[in-house]
């Protein structure tokens, strides 16, 4: 009887605790990151994907993407200004580009986006592409 009580009692702590941990490790909400392109604020953003058969081929480049952007914040069409040197890495970052969201504004605009496709590791398997700048 004196086992059951006791297993009992430390089942019943274990499950105030686990319910109080919540509570303790509740952190301070992280600051939000603001990205400006060409001075306009971007809402949402992915980044291009590192094709396989660049990181098999070891291609590398850097490019320059001009945005067409709506007046609701839309991409409307990417357009490359200077090429990655590769199609495969320019339609990553074609296809990730058109997907982004600026904050809406009055009229319609362009932004120009650098696209840096480098591999990080001699292994080819992590990538680096960073196109954005946060604001200051």
């Amino acid at each position: 009887m004196h086992r059951l009580w006791t297993a009992r009692c430390f089942i019943a702590v274990i499950a105030v605790v686990l319910c109080s941990l919540p509570l303790l490790t509740h952190a301070a909400p992280r600051p939000r990151i603001i990205y400006l392109v060409g001075g306009h604020e971007l809402v949402y953003h992915e980044l291009p994907y590192y094709p396989e058969t660049a990181v098999f081929h070891r291609w590398e480049g850097s490019g320059l993407a001009r945005l067409h952007v709506r007046s609701d914040g839309t991409v409307s069409d990417v357009k490359f200004i200077k090429s990655t040197g590769y199609q495969r890495l320019d339609i990553a970052a074609r296809e990730a580009f058109s997907r982004w969201r600026f904050r809406p504004e009055k009229t319609s605009f362009t932004a120009d986006v650098p696209c840096d496709f480098r591999l990080a590791d001699k292994r080819g398997t992590r990538a680096v592409i960073t196109p954005l700048v946060p604001k200051a």
